[in-house]
This record gives structure tokens, C-alpha cells and sequence, in this order.
């Protein structure tokens, strides 16, 4: 059997087109909503950090 047009072995041109639309994008830098999320300062709240510190605890304790 013989193969179709639309049979290629090679993916040059495929390579080539992804290697350029990754380049436009990195020109036009991080999305606005991205940047804000990056910069947005971490906010743990109190019963977060009471319950970090009881499963260390526990770990420690096992650890001894």
C-alpha cells in the first residue's frame, strides 16, 4: 500500500510553525492576570498554619 498526500515521515514544518508561535508569545511576556497572581502576597490563614504545625508535630514525635 502506498502512502496518502497527507502521509509525511518527517515534521520539519511542524517543528518550524511551533518554533515560531512559541517565540511570538514569549515577545509579548506574562499575561497581566498571571503577573498579578505572581505578585499577590500568600495569605495562610490561622487555621492552616495550626493544623501545618499539629501534622509536624506528630511527625516529629514519630520521628524521636
Amino acid at each position: 500500500m502506498t502512502r496518502s498526500i497527507i502521509d509525511h515521515a518527517e515534521q520539519a514544518a511542524e517543528g518550524a510553525r511551533m518554533r515560531q508561535f512559541l517565540e511570538i508569545d514569549r515577545r509579548g511576556g506574562m499575561h497581566p492576570a498571571v503577573d498579578a497572581l505572581v505578585r499577590r502576597p500568600a495569605e495562610r490563614s490561622e487555621a492552616k498554619v495550626r493544623e501545618f504545625l499539629r501534622i509536624d508535630r506528630e511527625e516529629a514525635r514519630r520521628d524521636e
